[in-house]
């Protein structure tokens, strides 16, 4: 993960990242592997069925609310419960750019 992340920064110019189902179940999509992903400039970001759990933490909803240049951010298939949902639609209030947001199928 460590590696992939390195990899991202150092291409700056990627528009579109689709990492979806690249954890199984028994993996963990790390804190600092998901911090990278949301701080790449990429306008479409796929994370759809990588066991994503936030456990509290407000990372999503920080980089939502900061208004990036993100246009597409599919997080369905993923282990959002209903506190995650509730902060990614408060910080949807402050964002113009993101155009679509799937997040179906979550807990």
């Amino acid at each position: 993960a460590d590696r992939l992340c390195r990899s991202i920064l150092a291409h700056p110019k990627v528009q579109i990242l689709g990492l979806q189902t690249c954890c199984n179940e028994g993996a963990t999509f790390g804190y600092s592997m998901l911090k990278t992903l949301v701080s790449s400039p990429a306008r479409k970001l796929n994370l759809r069925g990588n066991h994503i759990r936030t456990n509290g933490c407000s990372i999503l909803p920080d980089y939502i609310a900061s208004n990036p240049p993100l246009e597409v951010l599919a997080l369905d298939h993923n282990h959002f419960v209903d506190d995650d949902l509730q902060k990614i639609s408060m910080a949807l209030k402050t964002n113009d750019r993101l155009k679509e947001l799937n997040l179906k199928r979550n807990d």
